[in-house]
């Protein structure tokens, strides 16, 4: 699987990238998506697990045009309180994605950075350990990553 798909040749080095902002913060693991007007989509992500788990074996939202659930630049925002504004049966492909990467990889309480333009949208997700208020009490530390 890891030897077809481009996304696993730019690991480590983006695994390399965000060593200091995990590091600093004390998250568990930060995602990147690029997608394209034409839905085509790129993914990197620090915890390569939880990215062929969540978007390669199972298809919670990778699938979905998700470009026109945000506004240009949306910024900084706590993604489960943005996803209960989304239809029914998004919500629930969320939910589903969002339970699964806290069940099976501990990644919790995520704060999503957006950047659209005409032809692109840039996603970062910044994944925070499970525990009660971490999220919370360290999101200015995430925040100053912009």
């Amino acid at each position: 699987m890891k030897d077809l798909n481009p996304t696993f040749k730019f690991e480590s080095d983006f695994r390399s990238i965000c060593k200091g902002i995990i590091n600093t913060t004390g998250i568990s693991a930060i995602s990147y998506s690029r997608i394209h007007s034409d839905g085509s989509r790129s993914e990197l992500w620090t915890d390569s697990n939880a990215l062929i788990k969540n978007f390669i074996d199972q298809d919670f939202v990778s699938s979905t045009y998700t470009p026109d659930f945000y506004r240009v630049n949306e910024g900084f925002f706590y993604l489960p309180a943005k996803i209960l504004r989304y239809e029914k049966n998004i919500n629930k492909k969320y939910e589903g994605l969002l339970n699964s990467l806290r069940s099976y990889h501990g990644l919790s309480h995520p704060f999503k950075y957006v950047v659209k333009n005409d032809n692109i949208i840039d996603y970062m997700i910044f994944y925070t350990p499970d525990l009660p208020g971490f999220s919370v009490n360290n999101h200015q530390l995430v925040a100053g990553f912009e």
